[in-house]
């Protein structure tokens, strides 16, 4: 079965039990795992491992690549031997095998960086950050202050936590300014999604370090340095969306 479409059966599952279904995201990925781990043929999955796990040995051994193709028959007996003896466990053992090995190389690193998030939010820390940003720089400023208020608290907060945050507080700058609503929302969301989608210990960015292998000190400094130019062009597609869409503010009692 082609690869692109299993990934596109896989999203469709997840979108649809999270957006149609509205199921918890954790129940959609789930299920989205157990049908492709049951659809995806065992030869493909042989396949694939067998690759996978004779690279592994090769660069654990720490042999060249040009040596690579004098490498002993075992590798590939032994490689194949091992990826034959994972297919044929059910699709559930291979699920909770897999989230098992996750979980022991970034699990407590993603605990942390959620229970700090959480203290932020309860203790009110996350709310005298946005605050405070906003006392430095003003009325004309706020828009840059939610932009780095956005960016500071995407790498801890969850995104969805962070927005319900501060979306109050785009309201009550609009009561009193009268302008800008959506610029402050774009310069929010510009903010927040890049931190929370490039910096670790966010979950996604933490989780790709650990596949690619890649040091969680420079994924930090990359998905900054990336996320400062991405954030950047975000707020300023806001700004010039805000002289070009007036989004009305429905006032509400809650408001």
């Amino acid at each position: 079965m082609d690869p692109f479409l299993l990934l596109l059966i896989g999203l469709a599952t997840v979108l649809g039990g999270i957006l149609w279904l509205r199921l918890h995201p954790f129940l959609a990925l789930f299920i989205a795992a157990l049908l492709i781990a049951g659809i995806t043929p065992k030869e493909q999955v042989i396949e694939a491992l067998s690759s996978k796990y004779f690279n592994e040995r090769i660069k654990k051994e720490q042999i060249p690549a040009k040596e690579i193709s004098n490498v002993d028959a075992s590798y590939h007996v032994e490689a194949q031997a091992k990826a034959t003896a994972y297919a044929s466990k059910t699709p559930i053992n291979r699920i909770t095998t897999e989230f098992g090995v996750t979980c022991g190389k970034i699990g407590i690193i993603i605990a942390l960086a959620c229970l700090i998030g959480r203290c932020l939010l309860a203790s009110g820390a996350a709310d005298r950050i946005v605050r405070s940003a906003l006392s430095i720089v003003g009325e004309k400023g706020a828009p840059a202050a939610f932009l780095a208020s956005g960016f500071t608290l995407g790498i801890p907060v969850f995104f969805d936590s962070l927005f319900l945050l501060a979306v109050p507080m785009a309201k009550a700058m609009w009561l009193k300014l009268r302008k800008n609503y959506l610029l402050l929302l774009v310069a929010l969301i510009a903010g927040g999604t890049m931190t929370h989608s490039l910096v670790p210990p966010t979950p996604g960015p933490l989780y790709v370090a650990g596949v690619l292998d890649i040091n969680i000190g420079t994924m930090i400094l990359a998905g900054l340095t990336v996320g400062l130019f991405t954030a950047s062009a975000g707020y300023l597609y806001g700004v010039w969306l805000n002289k070009r869409m007036d989004i009305p503010f429905r006032e509400s009692p809650e408001s």
